[in-house]
């Protein structure tokens, strides 16, 4: 049945759905009466020793965070649509491309600085930790799916030297971010060697496959570990009820998360044979606008009721 469903269907389903979620936004919403503090530290030098001297904040407009975010995510989706008209769906193409990988690198780190800050985590380096494990996340999950891009296209012979030039880019940029030999071996393998060897040695043992695969969940774990001690944190202390939204985002965007990236790469690698590339694709595709749409609506729910609350 997938087969009938294809990757630019759910590119424009997704960039609708955004414009919808931006139009509804600026109808429904008053821009400037949600505000979001974000704390940081002033430290000042005393006989060489740094020390806090005050906290400072920074205020942010909440509606206009949030049509920023549809603003981006619709502009992503829309582009990666015609991409995959472009491309005619090849998969190998479009699961290194460069618009797939700014989606990595933008929307979704900045779904899970929404999640900390509901959760009550209001300090700009918090939240640059937690977009800094988001990111890396998504970079070893790209660099890893770029591997086996280049694994699994061999045989159909269409890998061309812009694709290895970009396997090269995030190969060098994963190893930047996490500075993981591991995945640098397999870089400098698949620049370096024949690419019939690569084809038969990359990910070749279930050990390898294991390895990698939790390199990629350290980041991961980090990131959600940090947010649920924060979120139980919050609820002991709470005056009041948390918000029902509150507990739809964190518990919603962890079990979608969980329940979606992780597991299809885990399935990608260890059921090669049954998933291939233009299902893996699909599926992180969707997966991925699912989670955000989650998301929109959520804070969407929040912010009305915070401007109810107001009035």
């Amino acid at each position: 049945m997938w087969e009938t469903f294809k990757n630019e269907d759910v590119h424009l389903l997704a960039t609708t759905i955004f414009v919808v979620q931006l139009a509804t936004l600026l109808v429904r919403s008053d821009p400037g009466s949600v505000q979001l503090h974000v704390q940081y530290a002033k430290y000042s030098d005393n006989r060489n020793k740094l020390r806090i001297d005050r906290m400072n904040s920074l205020d942010f407009d909440t509606v206009i965070l949030m049509i920023v975010f549809f603003m981006i995510s619709a502009i992503l989706h829309a582009y990666r649509y015609v991409e995959s008209k472009t491309q005619n769906g090849l998969a190998c193409s479009m699961r290194v491309s460069w618009w797939r990988w700014a989606d990595y690198v933008i929307t979704a780190p900045t779904m899970i600085v929404v999640v900390g800050i509901s959760v009550g985590i209001f300090d700009m380096c918090e939240l640059l930790t937690l977009y800094a494990s988001a990111v890396s996340f998504g970079l070893v999950t790209v660099a890893i799916a770029s591997f086996l891009v280049i694994t699994l296209c061999v045989a159909d012979r269409v890998v061309d030297v812009d694709l290895s030039h970009r396997l090269q880019y995030v190969s060098y940029v994963s190893v930047f971010a996490l500075a993981y030999t591991y995945l640098w071996s397999i870089a400098i393998s698949a620049l370096r060697k024949d690419t019939k060897m690569l084809a038969s040695k990359c990910f070749e043992t279930t050990t390898e496959k294991t390895a990698v695969f939790i390199f990629a969940f350290v980041p991961y774990m980090v990131m959600w570990a940090s947010i649920f001690v924060r979120f139980g944190i919050a609820v002991n202390q709470a005056d009041g009820d948390v918000p029902d939204s509150v507990y739809c985002i964190v518990v919603v965007m962890f079990v979608g998360f969980t329940g979606s990236f992780p597991i299809i790469l885990a399935c990608e690698m260890y059921l090669s044979t049954k998933v291939d590339q233009d299902l893996a694709e699909l599926l992180y595709t969707t997966a991925g606008v699912a989670n955000k749409v989650a998301l929109g609506w959520f804070m969407q729910m929040g912010v009305e009721r915070a401007q109810n609350a107001s009035e």
